[in-house]
């Protein structure tokens, strides 16, 4: 179901190219943290396993985990770790996205009409309508 979601996306609505426009502050996630959340963080849009060494991304909305790869690959760390673990973290990727005019369901994490769908590492999830316009900046306008 997940593929035929996201080909019925792309047909329908155009990307458009993003950047990732506010720091992400994140920590290791340890082996206690797996034990605590049995591998699984409660988003906005649905549980999100992990594995002890991803890191546990947060902001005033919510939490999220980030694999390590995906940490190494795609983000710059610009800031010292803080007394509760934490770093913070420059994205230097830009994203695919389109806003949803429906609500659909990928690898369990639930969009709903008016968040987005973003696209990167070959794969894509959706984004809460509100965390996506607070972390994204539009880099080409179609117009």
């Amino acid at each position: 179901m997940r593929k035929e979601t996201i080909m019925m996306v792309e047909q329908a609505l155009p990307r458009k190219r993003y950047r990732k426009i506010i720091p992400t502050v994140a920590r290791v996630l340890t082996e206690q943290d797996y034990q605590t959340y049995q591998g699984v963080i409660q988003t906005h849009e649905g549980p999100k396993a992990f594995l002890p060494g991803d890191y546990l991304a947060t902001d005033g909305l919510g939490s999220w985990p980030i694999p390590v790869e995906t940490i190494r690959a795609h983000y710059e760390r610009v800031g010292a770790v803080d007394e509760e673990g934490y770093v913070t973290f420059l994205s230097r990727e830009v994203r695919e996205a389109v806003q949803m005019t429906e609500s659909c369901v990928i690898d369990g994490l639930a969009g709903q009409p008016g968040d987005y769908l973003v696209f990167g590492h070959g794969s894509a999830w959706p984004v809460a309508r509100e965390q996506f316009e607070r972390s994204y900046a539009l880099l080409d306008d179609p117009a």
